[in-house]
């Protein structure tokens, strides 16, 4: 309880102070006074208390009051206590959900290197063309599973601010080129094709690795989305000290309210049961996280028209100052 008339710091002045204290701003304050005037009952109610009444105080009522606030504390102490014990279980199932794609990693490590081990020991029996094929399709699955894992890992990293970029400069023409050399197969196997309509040959200085990864990402999602026998086009232009670079494919195309929740791995699931795809894995949450770490942007043209495919842009920087360690 707190008297508004009191000498040196009136009421007001100790409730201000209270309501502003992180370890007491939780404690129920209920302001008495002799004033009865409503502006006084209005400003202590702003600054934070959380009843008010005028002398003469009525002691059944004074009792009752108090044992609802007192109540009231109680409830929202409980559902603080609850909350903090919910956020340490979230932050243990992240630590443990990242221990175990760790321990992933290993054994499809191990199972990529005896593999290509028996790649090179097909011997001529007969059996090599089905060993083979065997083989290859074994690799790429776990090559997949291997990428899956590497995205988690990635996704999670990006999203503590502790995924490493090693910056170096390269021209970006060339990476699109070799992505498009090694897509190949792909587009011979389902009869499409990447056209580079429009490039400009400029050196970059940023993470190599990461960019490859990003429009590794785009370029086979627009080749996926885009019917057999039809075209993913790539564009590349300079806007002032930043590239500018858009995918558009064939594909169905994604509705508007959907442009910025694709993106987002934990819609992933929403948007897959409303008919959205979204690529494989957590590609686009890496794609946005990876571009964003490189001071970029990376996002769903709005002109895009639906049932026309989708066009999407990532624009970079030319050049990514580096960032020293105290």
């Amino acid at each position: 309880m707190l008297d508004i008339m009191m000498p040196g710091m009136d009421g007001f002045q100790v409730l201000e102070r209270l309501k502003d204290h992180p370890q007491w701003c939780r404690i129920p304050v209920i302001m008495v006074t002799a004033l009865n005037e409503r502006e006084h009952r209005l400003r202590g109610l702003e600054l934070g208390a959380d009843d008010y009444l005028t002398k003469p105080v009525d002691r059944h009522e004074l009792y009752a009051r108090l044992k609802t606030l007192l109540r009231s504390k109680k409830l929202f102490d409980s559902l603080e206590e609850s909350f903090e014990k919910l956020n340490q279980l979230q932050k243990q199932k992240d630590a443990l959900v990242h221990l175990i794609v760790h321990d992933l990693k290993n054994p499809i490590s191990g199972i990529l290197g005896h593999l290509q081990l028996m790649g090179m020991k097909i011997g001529k029996d007969g059996q090599e063309e089905k060993l083979r094929h065997y083989q290859e399709q074994a690799e790429k699955s776990a090559n997949y599973l291997l990428q899956l894992v590497t995205d988690i890992l990635d996704v999670a990293q990006l999203e503590e601010g502790k995924f490493p970029l090693h910056l170096e400069h390269f021209f970006m023409d060339q990476v699109l080129d070799e992505l498009i050399e090694s897509l190949e197969g792909i587009m011979n196997t389902m009869n499409k094709k990447i056209l580079f309509q429009e490039r400009i040959h400029h050196q970059v200085y940023l993470d190599r690795h990461a960019v490859k990864r990003v429009f590794q990402n785009l370029l086979s999602n627009a080749l996926s989305f885009t019917p057999r026998g039809k075209e993913v086009f790539l564009t590349m232009q300079k806007v002032e000290d930043r590239l500018k670079i858009r995918i558009q494919d064939q594909g169905p195309g994604i509705p508007r309210e959907y442009h910025e929740k694709i993106f987002n791995q934990f819609e992933r699931a929403e948007l897959k049961k409303k008919g959205i795809h979204t690529g494989h894995g957590l590609g686009l949450a890496f794609c946005k996280l990876a571009v964003e770490a490189m001071k970029g942007r990376i996002y769903v043209d709005p002109q895009t028209e639906l049932k026309k495919g989708s066009i999407f842009v990532v624009e970079l920087p030319l050049e990514l100052e580096e960032v020293k360690d105290d």
